[in-house]
């Protein structure tokens, strides 16, 4: 499997990066019009399922992903738990559901953030991401901890708000997940030698965490009283 240059990889990332600032604005606006996080949360994996589960129809290698990843499962390459990723998925979003209206995208983008650096750091240290364990060096360790100034700095400026002290620490803790989810996706993604079975599986098991949750909210509340009418609030 050919890796592409280290400078694609570091744009390819911060393109992806200011894309999930928009995940979080349209997510918590969802969440904010249907007053219901976890239904809006599982609206929205349930219909990107949806539309990779069509396009698995004509796309081949992500076919043969799903074939590579149950011959490793047979033959013990990767540990079962490597495949829940998406768990913490579907965390991340219902976290931008939950608490972006109030704090703001930038405040949660900083915090996540710093939480993605310093479990991506904790990982690095171990041989679950492929080529692991990495040495931490002086440039990784500064960015590391300038991450987490950022984070400790616009927290402080937050708790002279009135803000639930969960809401403040919920990107944080999710975004330390993440570096444990994108060290297993890696691996699932060199098992599986397809980016597109790897984004379907995670998203499918995000459905196991937020299904129930939303289902469990509308028994207890009921269905929201309206859908929002912008297609672009779903996607």
């Amino acid at each position: 499997m050919k890796a592409i240059p280290t400078w694609a990889a570091l744009v390819l990332a911060l393109i992806v990066g200011s894309m999930m600032a928009i995940q979080s604005r349209v997510n918590g606006e969802l969440a904010n019009r249907l007053d219901d996080p976890f239904v809006g949360t599982a609206l929205v994996f349930i219909l990107a399922v949806l539309l990779m589960l069509i396009a698995l129809v004509a796309w081949r290698p992500g076919r043969e992903g799903f074939a590579r990843l149950a011959q490793a499962r047979r033959s013990h390459t990767i540990p079962w738990w490597m495949l829940g990723g998406g768990l913490v998925g579907g965390m991340y979003v219902l976290s931008q559901s939950l608490v972006v209206t109030t704090l703001g995208v930038a405040l949660f983008s900083v915090a996540s953030v710093g939480g993605q650096t310093l479990g991506g750091a904790i990982m690095d240290r171990t041989r679950i991401v492929p080529g692991g364990p990495f040495v931490l060096t002086p440039a990784r360790a500064i960015g590391a901890g300038l991450a987490i100034l950022a984070v400790v700095v616009s927290q402080s400026a937050s708790l002279n708000m009135d803000v639930p002290l969960w809401m403040l620490f919920l990107p944080i803790a999710v975004g330390l997940a993440q570096g444990w989810q994108q060290a297993v996706n890696a691996r699932v993604r060199m098992e599986a030698r397809s980016s597109f079975t790897t984004t379907l599986l995670n998203a499918t098991t995000g459905l196991l965490l937020l299904v129930p949750a939303a289902t469990i909210k509308l028994l207890t509340v009921g269905m929201p009283a309206e859908f929002p009418r912008e297609w672009w609030l779903y996607t």
